[in-house]
């Protein structure tokens, strides 16, 4: 600024020299740079006016007059700054004298007129009417001063289309609600629905422009134009009036309905402009624009509550349906958000998106962004919302605050920073002065936003709900541009990184500058490039990929591409990933999925790796949650995204099947399935990761392991080799086995040991001999004879749980011969061919065809290809489980079941034996039986005739009708004490004994 003046006191001297009386300096548009001003505060460009307009009072021999135009009042542009900004730009204002200039409205006319350039005559009809309506404004006091009837007509004649009261509508109505000429010779031009133009192309010779296409235009094509309030207000007032008003000019039933929605929208032009003198919605003016349609238009809008006469003026007004002064109200509101945090207020609405370090995300393939928080001095040092993003600080400095530290060069006029931390929280700081403008803007934003909340009118008056909206959208609008100028212009911040400032002079460089920040922190990340997975929320079709792309490397690591074909989405995850990566590669002449290679490692895996496995330790030193682990390799120096997270997983499991392990929820996984990597996919909380080494005497009894337990396995094999194998062992047992209760007890405790493994290190060094009864401080000693022992009882618990389920099945066919032929055991094959002579076609002899029917037919069925699965097919049968998912009380309750299964095939081959030996004039055999506490069961089998089947029948029916007397426990007794007495004893004998098969 010292220089300006410089310059201007020379060009003073050269002037007077020159002889040269004075000197003017005109500036032109200066309201574009007061906004600029008003946008960048902190540069203090405004200053120079002041300094110039005290300049020209200096006494000089050349005198400076200054001369600015401005469109708009001064204050006008600076009502986007804070309070103190304002007062200091009234002070500038104070050194200049304000003339304002209105153009009066018949200079406008003339202006106007000269635009028009008509070559023909208008028809006498118009010009007749024309010159009516011009003596009518003449004798309403309408026309404006300086000009008279007979200049009226020359100049409204000019002007035609336009009609006289619309002529008279556009020059204010452009000083209302927009900017002047500017908008009126914008009219003009303008071929936009209503523009001038537009109409011309519409009308014919006699036709008229009319007010309410004027209305039509402005509330189209200029409504972003509106600022002042009252002006708003009122056009709230006539939108709300037209939406209220109950007509469609469409209804074929209401012609009147144009008519009356443009006497409305007319009304409204004249309320906007306010009245001048004669020029208001008088009912003579009104009456020229609808003749004598207007009594009955005016009747039907006011019987509709859309408008109302005043007496005092004689005019009409669009009923303004509202008296909420939506000013005082939000003043109400602006006062109750005072000692709002700003910071807070500003975290809580993110109005600023995360910004893209671009350069490294595209040199990498990660996205790397710096999420925008803010912070003040009460929030001093910040948190960082999460730990996996880079935080991009705005510290609200506030414009008074006090600051210790030193100005940087070049910044000495403007105010010191806050003092930063010797180290400061990870990411970037950028200190905002001026931040005034931003809480206000803020505040205003948020107070209207609350305010429906605390005022009832405005769910209730339509009118003051429109303002409010209107007003809700432009504080909207401001806040955003206010806040998106702190990313916009950070040259106008002061920019920090571990407490030393980084200077910022545009945008680019200040992104560049957030690439070589983000490189810096995570220096370790790998490159992958693939946008479908590399992101912490990838979307659904990338979720498919992925899983078949794990699916592929479980099931196809042996394969070039992992057996992919074609080129589906996990194609291109399985190039990026692990082709890319060198991931998946030959080795040994074996094509597999191997760690990274340290010479060869294009993506930069090989770090992100030995974290993993500096993670899980040197070997059993404890289960690492999955969880924990991602967080490890989501942070600084590797930043990797959890889409891709499984996949590295997964390798590594693969690529370390042989010393490391998997647990799902608690339990170790003797397999990586697909299901287990599905799962933890959509669920890594369920699992964790655990690493082994062997050594010392631990190693002794591996080699045993391995030797007495697995059998031949690879030179290099690990833990997992043996523990696989035995968690194999246990989990292909019937699921008998696994629960039956006649076992050892060293071969119930070894079975326990496995199912419950937990670690593979525990359950070989630990849980196992333990339950065979060796103390595991035994094996961490030297002393090496106790292996062997250990070794022999182990190997025969193993064995005694393999035979659980064939000495079940051995047990239940000696139970089975027992039962039904009451024989000693026998050999399988002779024990189905006895079965099925002896029970084959009794079934035809119980009327049970689902229960002792279907056994007897399984007994005698020879569709089982073999007599092992015919034994099993009978126990299933009997126990309604198979035998194989038997507990203890199945098989307790199986047992039951047989021997009363075989009771009931006894007495059928009493009945079929019976038949067989009776005479043909027999209808059958009757059996009978009868339980006595000292004789046990007695059994009487009876061949009838059908004359002695008559005699009994009618014998029972006499003897029911004397037992009718007494109760029904008496009459069974009777008939028990009635076969005592009548049966001889020796029936007792028959049974199957003996008895041919």
């Amino acid at each position: 600024m010292d220089a300006a003046l410089t310059l201007l006191r020379r060009v003073q001297h050269a002037w007077a020299e020159a002889g040269g009386r004075g000197l003017l300096i005109e500036i032109d548009e200066l309201g574009k740079f007061l906004e600029y001003a008003a946008y960048h505060p902190e540069q203090r460009d405004l200053h120079l006016l002041q300094l110039l307009a005290e300049h020209s009072r200096d006494p000089d021999p050349i005198p400076v007059q200054i001369l600015v135009l401005l469109h708009q009042a001064f204050e006008h542009y600076g009502a986007r700054l804070g309070r103190e900004l304002r007062d200091e730009w009234r002070k500038v204002q104070g050194r200049f004298e304000t003339i304002a200039f209105l153009e009066p409205a018949e200079q406008s006319l003339r202006v106007l007129a000269t635009a028009f350039n008509r070559d023909i005559a208008l028809p006498a009809r118009t010009q007749a009417s024309l010159e009516r309506n011009i003596q009518l404004l003449a004798e309403e006091g309408a026309l404006p001063h300086g000009l008279d009837a007979d200049e009226a007509t020359r100049l409204f004649a000019r002007c035609y289309p336009l009609h006289p009261i619309s002529l008279l509508l556009l020059p204010t109505l452009c000083q209302k609600v927009a900017q002047n000429e500017r908008t009126l010779f914008s009219y003009l031009g303008s071929h936009e629905p209503f523009g001038l133009q537009e109409r011309l192309r519409q009308l014919r010779l006699g036709g008229w422009v009319w007010p309410w296409d004027l209305y039509d235009y402005f509330i189209l094509n200029q409504g972003s134009a509106l600022s002042d309030p009252t002006t708003d207000h009122r056009w709230a007032e006539v939108v709300t009036a037209l939406e209220r008003l109950d007509a469609n000019p469409d209804d074929p039933a209401d012609p009147d309905a144009r008519a009356l929605i443009a006497l409305l929208k007319t009304i409204g032009l004249f309320n906007l402009i306010g009245a001048q003198r004669g020029f208001k919605a008088s009912p003579a003016l009104l009456q020229t624009l609808f003749g004598r349609k207007l009594p009955g238009l005016i009747e039907r809008l006011q019987a509709s509550s859309s408008i109302h006469f005043r007496q005092f003026s004689q005019d009409y007004r669009v009923w303004a349906g509202s008296d909420f002064d939506l000013r005082a109200a939000l003043d109400e509101a602006l006062a109750a958000q005072a000692g709002r945090s700003l910071a807070d207020t500003l975290n809580a609405l993110e109005p600023l998106r995360a910004q893209v370090a671009r350069r490294i995300t595209i040199n990498t393939g990660n996205l790397r962004v710096f999420s925008p928080q803010f912070t003040a001095a009460e929030r001093w040092p910040p948190k960082a919302s999460s730990t996996h993003e880079l935080p991009l600080w705005f510290y609200l400095a506030g414009e008074q605050e006090p600051t210790p530290m030193r100005p940087t060069p070049g910044q000495a006029a403007a105010k010191a920073a806050p003092a930063v931390p010797p180290v400061a929280p990870r990411g970037v700081l950028a200190l905002c002065f001026f931040t005034e403008r931003l809480r206000e803007a803020i505040d205003e934003w948020m107070a209207l936003c609350d305010l429906p909340k605390q005022q009832a009118a405005l769910h209730q008056d339509p009118v003051a709900a429109r303002e409010h909206r209107a007003w809700l959208s432009h504080a909207e609008q401001e806040a955003y541009q206010v806040i998106r100028g702190l990313i916009a212009a950070p040259e106008q911040l002061r920019w920090f990184r571990d407490g030393i400032e980084q200077p910022i002079q545009h945008r680019r460089q200040l992104q560049g500058l957030l690439s070589d920040w983000a490189a810096r922190q995570f220096h370790q990340a790998p490159r992958l490039n693939n946008e479908l997975l590399n992101r912490d929320a990838p979307s659904t079709s990338a979720n498919l990929g992925r899983k078949r792309l794990i699916a592929a490397m479980l099931s196809a690591a042996d394969q070039p591409a992992l057996g992919i074909q074609k080129t589906p989405a996990e194609k291109s995850l399985y190039i990026n990933l692990l082709a890319a990566t060198r991931l998946h590669r030959i080795e040994h002449g074996r094509l597999g999925l191997y760690p990274p290679d340290p010479k060869q490692d294009p993506c930069q895996l090989r770090p992100l790796w030995d974290a993993i496995t500096d993670r899980l330790g040197q070997g059993g030193e404890r289960q690492v949650p999955l969880p924990e682990l991602y967080e490890q390799l989501r942070q600084p120096p590797f930043g990797v995204k959890l889409g891709v997270l499984p996949v590295l997983i997964i390798a590594y499991l693969i690529a370390h099947q042989r010393e490391v392990a998997l647990y799902q929820e608690g339990a170790f996984c003797d397999r990586l399935g697909l299901e287990h990597a599905e799962l933890l996919c959509r669920r890594p909380e369920l699992f964790a990761l655990e690493r082994f080494d062997l050594g010392g005497l631990r190693g002794e009894l591996f080699n045993r392991y391995i030797h007495s337990i697995v059998g031949r396995v690879p030179a290099e094999a690990s833990l997992l080799d043996i523990v696989r194998p035995l968690v194999g062992f246990i989990n292909a047992l019937p699921e008998y086995s696994q629960h039956c209760a006649g076992l050892s007890a060293t071969a119930s405790a070894v079975r326990r040991a496995i199912s419950e493994a937990s670690s593979p290190g525990v359950l070989l060094f630990e849980a196992l001999p333990a339950a065979c009864g060796t103390a595991p401080e035994v094996l961490n000693s030297e002393d090496r004879s106790a292996i062997e022992p250990f070794v022999d009882r182990l190997v025969s618990a193993l064995r005694e749980l393999k035979q659980a389920y064939p000495a079940l099945i051995a047990d239940w066919q000696v139970q089975l011969g027992r039962a039904l032929l009451r024989a000693p055991p026998t050999e399988l094959a002779d024990l189905r061919q006895a079965l099925a002579e002896r029970y084959r076609g009794l079934d035809d002899f119980t009327p049970d065809r689902q229960g002792l029917g279907a056994f007897i037919r399984r007994l005698a069925d020879p569709g089982h290809s073999s007599d092992a699965t015919w034994l099993e097919s009978v126990a299933t049968l009997i126990a309604k489980v198979p035998p194989s998912k038997w507990r203890e009380e199945n098989r307790r309750q199986a047992l039951l079941r047989l021997r009363e299964r075989a009771e009931q095939a006894r007495d059928l081959q009493r009945l079929r034996l019976g038949e067989q030996g009776s005479s043909s004039a027999t209808e059958g055999a009757l059996l009978l039986k009868r339980i006595d506490a000292q004789q046990g069961e007695i059994s009487h089998l009876l061949h009838l005739s059908a004359e002695q089947r008559q005699r009994a029948t009618e014998q029972a029916r006499q003897l029911a009708t004397q037992l009718g007397t007494i109760d029904p426990t008496e009459q069974l007794a009777v008939i028990a004490a009635l076969l005592e007495q009548l049966a001889p004893d020796s029936a007792a004998a028959d049974s199957l004994e003996g008895m041919p098969s």
